[in-house]
């Protein structure tokens, strides 16, 4: 024997009244129809409640249908889930072919419960399938907030160091450099000028030493002569002696003029060759700071271009292909799973309102509180269904607030998605408000008076407000909960001895 998974108490409470409604009904049929069609009634109704008790005693009856995997390990759940919902599609089957001219109200009632329980196992199975295929996607959910945080990231990366291109500094640097380019340019042209003045100088200072030698040389041979000379020789040589060192004087004042210049134009020349040196520094250091700003403008430029290339990488080949797989899985595995399993269980609770409107006097308050047992169940699929929906919803608003400033076309594709969810949102939330309003309105006969009747219709009541603060967010729904779940123990405790 394997077990399954435990059966509600709802379920097992309203098993045993369909039983008993099917019990009274096989009765009713010798009454009212031939004995071939009372036979054929309660063999089919046999059938069904077999493979319905199969479906859900949690047993699985054909050993051969058990399933494993390569190495042998029985896959019990996932036999048990498909075992239970085949014997209850079965169950269903057999329920709709139950007909018959003048069909009692409680072989009616029966029928229709039948197909009730049927459908509702059908609508919970497709709810929880749509809510786990919801958490299964926690995976998905995580790597696509690291590929926008990642895109994000490298985007703002890339935004950031494209700023940094250096362009004012290298601007300055290239004015100040042609600045000082400028000024060496017209300092080597200055030291040319120096230069050549300066070796003009030299050259005419070493013509008139030598001539200034030459004449006081000159003045001295001639003095010597006349020394030696008489009369008017003596006299005429003495006179050409001092005309000669005029002469060679006037030169020396020429020389010492030439040198006084030629001292100003070396002193000068130091000045500017030192002022040469000094610009020529400047302009090597300034080439040298350009070069590297240049350099650090290509880097970053290059860095810019890089986390760019890093960005739309992560979008092409992470995020997008995630994202599609996101809105798809969702959109086929949890909201078509929720719609299929919120339409069946319409389904399921229409049947069960059917039951309840045909079912003899003595079993309809149960059979009203089976339907609306149902209608809460089908109230807890709305709000899973809405739990999803905000999950989503809320993970949409987050990639978009990553890149709704940094990568715009995929923040339009988001924001769209997230447009549709608040759509499915308020649509979800509108829906379980007027089916569990519904609900309460149901109710509201069941739960007056105080005796003990009363407990499992104010457990419904309990639960339906709660239900509605989750689905609504309104908090008069949470305080008329409370209230209720007061009055449920006040009867407990005047029941108590």
């Amino acid at each position: 024997m394997l077990k399954g998974e435990r059966l509600t108490n709802i379920g097992t409470h309203f098993r045993f009244c369909a039983m008993g409604i099917v019990a009274c009904s096989l009765v009713a049929c010798g009454r009212t129809e031939t004995n071939e069609q009372q036979a054929q009634a309660m063999d089919r109704f046999e059938q069904a409640w077999e493979l319905q008790e199969q479906a859900v005693s949690g047993v699985i009856y054909e050993r051969d249908r058990i399933k494993s995997d390569e190495e042998g390990n029985i896959l019990l759940g996932e036999t048990i889930e498909e075992y239970r919902q085949e014997k209850q599609a079965l169950a269903a089957e057999k329920a709709q072919q139950i007909s018959g001219t003048g069909l009692p109200g409680g072989q009616l009632a029966a029928k229709n419960l039948l197909l009730a329980q049927s459908q509702a196992s059908k609508g919970r199975k497709l709810a929880r399938d749509a809510s786990l295929a919801w958490t299964e996607q926690a995976d998905l959910h995580t790597r696509l907030i690291n590929s926008a945080s990642g895109i994000a990231l490298s985007a703002h990366t890339a935004e950031q160091y494209g700023k940094l291109d250096f362009r004012e500094q290298i601007a300055s640097a290239r004015e100040a450099l042609e600045e000082q380019t400028r000024q060496e340019q017209e300092l080597v042209a200055t030291v040319g000028k120096g230069e050549s003045r300066v070796k003009e100088l030299e050259g005419k200072l070493q013509d008139l030493t030598t001539a200034s030698r030459q004449k006081a040389g000159e003045s001295e041979e001639l003095a010597r002569k006349a020394f030696t000379a008489k009369g008017q020789a003596q006299y005429d040589l003495y006179v050409r002696s001092a005309e000669a060192s005029n002469e060679a004087d006037a030169l020396t004042a020429q020389a010492d003029n030439i040198r006084l210049q030629l001292n100003l134009g070396r002193s000068g020349l130091r000045v500017d060759r030192i002022r040469l040196e000094g610009v020529q520094g400047r302009v090597e250091s300034l080439a040298q700071a350009l070069k590297s700003l240049q350099n650090r403008s290509a880097d970053t430029q290059k860095l810019a271009r890089e986390a760019g290339t890093r960005a739309q990488s992560l979008a092409e080949e992470q995020f997008q292909p995630g994202f599609e797989e996101l809105t798809g899985g969702y959109r086929e595995q949890v909201v078509a799973q929720f719609d299929e399993a919120i339409e069946t269980m319409g389904q399921a609770l229409e049947s069960a309102e059917a039951a309840a409107s045909s079912a003899p006097p003595e079993s309809r308050n149960d059979l009203q509180l089976h339907a609306i047992g149902l209608r809460l169940a089908l109230g807890t699929i709305v709000r899973q269904r809405l739990l999803a929906e905000t999950g989503y919803r809320d993970l949409l608003k987050a990639l978009h607030g990553s890149l709704s400033q940094l990568r715009p076309a995929l923040a339009e594709s988001i924001a769209q998605a997230f447009a549709a969810s608040e759509e499915r949102l308020a649509a979800i939330a509108g829906q379980g408000e007027e089916l569990l309003g519904k609900a309460l309105e149901d109710l509201g006969p069941l739960t007056e008076g105080q005796g003990p009747q009363q407990r499992l219709p104010l457990r419904y009541l309990a639960q339906t407000y709660q239900t509605l603060a989750a689905v609504t967010g309104k908090d008069q729904y949470r305080s008329l909960a409370e209230q209720t779940t007061q009055r449920i123990g006040q009867l407990g405790r005047q029941e108590s001895p």
